[in-house]
């Protein structure tokens, strides 16, 4: 948000209507080619080494993450999936190799 100069606030009350977007980054993680790169005690490795079969689609790995600000009192802060009424956003990241 310091970035952007837009501060949304908390998100516990969110707008429905509006676009929220949240951007990620890292020099380490190139999800266009799906590897993983520039580490230099390691050679540039596809993400499909460490990412599990995703069962539901042939020759696919996939992975879901979730966003939320806070674990509220006597709840799980590392759960997946999280509870439903818990979820603040999620995304599911499937690749298909050929």
């Amino acid at each position: 948000m310091a970035l952007s100069g837009c501060d949304v606030g908390s998100l516990e009350d969110p707008d429905l209507d509006a676009t929220y977007t949240i951007e990620f980054y890292t020099q380490n993680l190139d999800f266009i080619d799906y590897r993983l790169v520039g580490l230099k005690v390691l050679p540039s490795l596809s993400l499909d080494t460490f990412v599990p079969a995703y069962t539901p689609v042939p020759n696919a790995t996939g992975y879901a993450c979730y966003f939320r600000e806070t674990a509220r009192e006597g709840e799980k802060e590392f759960c997946s999936p999280p509870a439903r009424d818990a979820l603040l956003v999620g995304s599911q990241f499937i690749h298909v190799t050929s």
